[in-house]
Formats: C-alpha cells, structure tokens, sequence
C-alpha cells in the first residue's frame, strides 16, 4: 500500500514539472479524469494521440522518426544539474548554473571557472549575458557578476508576488517575465523599474514555461497557456504574435508550451517544447520552417531541452549534459527537413 502511494505522489510530481498544476493545466488545456492521468502516465497519449509518438490515423511525423539532418557532434557532462544555461560566443564560453553556483565551460567543456552564488537568493532560473556581464535571475532578485565570477550589483523584485522564470538583456535595459505576476518586468541595467509590460491577450502561465528572448533589441516571449510567442519592441510595445495550439509540426502542443526560444545569426527563432520534446525553427514572423530535432534524437524524456546557437552549431542542454548538435550526414538531402527548405541559413554546414 505505501509502495503504491508513493508511485501515484511521484506520479503527480512528475504531472506538476511536465503540465503545471492539474487545476490550472485542466483549465487551460480542457482536459480532466482520463486526460489528466493520460498526462501523468503517458503524455504522448495525450499530446500526440500515440504513446510511441504517432499523429492520430497512425502515420508517423518527421518529429517522431527518421533523420531530421542533424546530428550530435560533440558534448560534454557537467558536475552539478543545470538549472539554467547560456552561451557566450565572444569568449566561446558555455555558462551553467547549478544549485548554489555558475560554471563556466570552454566549448570543449573544459571547466574555467566556477564561483558561488548567494545561497539566500535559491535557485538560478535564468541566465543572460549582456554588456560584458552575466546576468543571473533568481525567483526574487537579480544578480550581476563579471566573467571573473565577481558581483557588480544586485536587486530585488519589483513586485512582492513576484516568481520570476525568463531574462533577455539587450541595449535599452533588462526585461524579466514573471510567472507570479503574469507580466514582463523591464527595468535599467541598474535595476531602476522602467515598466510593466503585459500581454494584451493575457499571459496564461500555467508552469514554468515563460521563456524570453531577444533579437536584436526587439523581445520575443512565449504565452505558454496560449501557445503563442509574442513579438515586443525595444520599448516594450506590443508588436505582434503567432502560433497555434495543436500536434502537427509548427504547432505548440499539451498545456504550455514553448518553453524556451533562442535565434540564429541570421534571425529565425529556434522554440523547445516539453511533453513530447522537439526544437522547431521559424522566421521571425512566425512563418515554419522545419523541426530539427525531435524527442528520440534529443534523448527521450518530458522536460524541454534549454537551446543556444554557437557557431554554425546548436547547443543543447539538460540535467548534468551539454549536447552540440550539427547539420550533416548521409541522409540530409533525402530526408531532413532542413534539406527541402530554402532558406538562407548559417547553421546549414555539412559536417
């Protein structure tokens, strides 16, 4: 009997991380009794209407089999779990923050430094790398250090029901999302509040799925509850959004998602799910382009893999595991999505 509880606690647990709460995932998704345990036990079943990844009607999807065109190339394991994870091109750095700590990484995952984080703030949610600084976003506060592991400045949340998720750093200021809020912070480099910034659909956030990017000096952030990313300028003006809820490639699936977005040098955007894992590129407009990696490639699991782009390569990361994955093989041509679109893009070096 005790045995039997603690499989339906870890069960609801493994629900919590995967979907959000089971009220507010019920609400949002529609789904209720047999959907919600279907999303405890099997969220395949729920999110793609096949446990073994398959489409309703049986056929399977390039997400789910075959060669995508890309391929792992290279990674590296890292000491502690990643909490949060960035790149930094110029000093061709890997940053990953784990409980207590930011290590940073050469791309051959050769460890150069690790400092400590204040353990009062918790855990790290976010990291950014902006005007030759980290920044590093706690539930409560901000952090500022230098790549030499030393603290510039800090400051607390500007609101009291603040849970901070996301962080993007570009010219005009630090723009943070908000999962307690249901907003985007944006404040000075100096932690002086500019504004609030609020979704004129209505941020749904039903988990810890509010990711944020930057391109240029323009904001792209997902609306996980609504299955959108939402396009904002530099001032923080609403622009425009796209996406659709759904289990076809292009669309968002399950409860919340994307989780996390990233942009390759030439501006299209790179979106990682969760439930069934995949990494999807668009244009910037939202136009789809193709699935690059789907759940059996990135290594199976629920949780979304955080994304970066170095290089012409896609870094990937989750639990103690820096992947790097490349475009190339044998099979790009004939099967890869990659391979039939047309695109100009810098990430398409065949290995």
């Amino acid at each position: 009997m005790e045995e039997e509880k603690e499989k339906k606690q870890t069960s609801r647990r493994k629900f919590l991380k995967i979907g959000g709460s089971v009220v507010v995932g019920a609400a949002i998704a529609g789904a209720a009794g047999r959907s919600l345990w279907k999303m405890v036990t099997d969220p395949g079943k729920l999110f793609y209407g096949g446990s073994t990844g398959q489409q309703a009607g049986g056929s399977t999807s390039q997400r789910d089999g075959g060669s995508t065109g890309w391929q792992q190339t290279g990674g590296f394991a890292t000491e502690e779990e990643i909490t949060a994870f960035e790149v930094d091109e110029t000093r061709q750095l890997i940053l990953a923050a784990s409980e207590g700590s930011v290590a940073l990484y050469s791309t051959k995952g050769a460890l150069t430094l690790r400092f400590p984080l204040p353990s009062e703030r918790g855990t790290v949610r976010d990291m950014a790398v902006g005007d030759g600084l980290i920044y590093v976003l706690h539930p409560t506060c901000i952090g500022v250090y230098d790549f030499d592991g030393r603290e510039v400045r800090s400051w607390e949340a500007c609101s009291e029901t603040a849970d901070h998720c996301g962080i993007a750093v570009t010219r005009n200021g630090v723009f943070v999302t908000d999962a307690g809020a249901k907003n985007i912070c944006l404040y000075g480099h100096d932690g002086s509040m500019k504004r609030f910034i609020n979704s004129p659909k209505g941020f749904v956030v039903p988990s810890y799925s509010f990711g944020i990017a930057h391109l240029g000096d323009d904001i792209y952030c997902s609306n996980p509850g609504r299955h959108l990313v939402e396009h904002y300028s530099a001032e923080g003006d609403f622009v425009g959004s796209f996406g659709q809820a759904g289990t076809a490639d292009g669309a968002f699936c399950g409860c919340c998602n994307p989780v996390h977005i990233a942009f390759t040098p030439t501006g299209d955007m790179l979106t990682s799910e969760k439930g069934r894992p995949r990494i999807s590129c668009f244009a910037a407009d939202g136009t789809f382009r193709s699935t690059l990696l789907n759940a059996p490639e990135l290594g199976g699991g629920h949780d979304a893999y955080d994304i970066k782009v170095i290089g012409s390569r896609l870094a990937v990361a989750k639990g103690k595991n820096v992947a790097f994955y490349q475009y190339g093989g044998p099979h790009t041509a004939a099967t890869g999505l990659c391979g039939k679109c047309t695109a100009p893009c810098p990430l398409k070096v065949t290995i």
